[in-house]
């Protein structure tokens, strides 16, 4: 995939880019959850690009540090926490 006009917002923490229409989208790599945030901005216009980037990133950011996952938990995490809640009831 080919991304023209990238550019780093906040200080590099996040990336917005168009995509072959002319759309801005956003990116952030969530290491944590090692994945990336990807999400259409729904503009053409680089100012409101800009600004919807940053409320974005405010927002995923805000919630990674209240302990709140972006992506919902994979089946592995799912099954380990079946098996652990359902040890503690046995004793």
């Amino acid at each position: 995939m080919a991304e023209d006009n990238e550019t780093k917002i906040l200080g590099n923490k996040a990336t917005i880019y168009t995509n072959k229409f002319g759309m801005w989208q956003f990116r952030l790599w969530l290491a944590n959850e090692n994945k990336y945030v990807r999400k259409s901005l729904k503009t053409k216009e680089k100012t409101l690009a800009i600004e919807r980037g940053e409320e974005l990133y405010i927002e995923v950011a805000h919630k990674q540090k209240s302990g709140i996952k972006h992506f919902g938990i994979s089946i592995k995490e799912g099954v380990e926490q079946y098996i652990e809640a359902k040890n503690k009831l046995e004793v």
